[in-house]
């Protein structure tokens, strides 16, 4: 058993040999992406690092939200006499406050937030030691 979805297990795990052991457990034919996810043989290593590596750490900004006591003006926001006023604007009418010296490292692939760090940490490549 598993606590990821048979979706994603058919998705995102990738099977060898089966010409050997057969279909994995979860095997299910229509949730199997673009392509399949089981091999005959080996898995291939450009195929481990193409489908569960291909994607990029990103530094993302951090913002928290405050409780929202305002609700958004348009007229407002129209007023403002430049596109930071007008973000700022936003920003706080949302209740976001950005944090200074955090950063977010995200996937490229599907945004996933992987941690939040000071701005001094560095995103480590994806496929470094395949």
């Amino acid at each position: 058993m598993s606590k990821e979805t048979m979706q994603w297990l058919n998705t995102n795990t990738l099977i060898g040999y089966i010409s050997k052991r057969g279909n994995a457990w979860h095997y299910r034919a229509d949730l199997q992406a673009a392509e399949p996810n089981h091999y005959p043989g080996p898995v291939p290593v450009e195929d481990v690092r193409r489908r569960l590596f291909g994607w990029e750490p990103q530094s993302r900004e951090v913002y928290v939200r405050k409780p929202v006591t305002s609700e958004l003006d348009m007229a407002e926001l129209m007023a403002q006499p430049s596109h930071e006023a007008m973000t700022a604007y936003v920003l706080d009418t949302l209740g976001l406050q950005h944090q200074p010296g955090r950063q977010a490292i995200a996937r490229s692939d599907n945004d996933h937030v992987m941690g939040i760090f000071t701005d001094g940490y560095e995103k480590h490549p994806t496929t470094s030691g395949c």
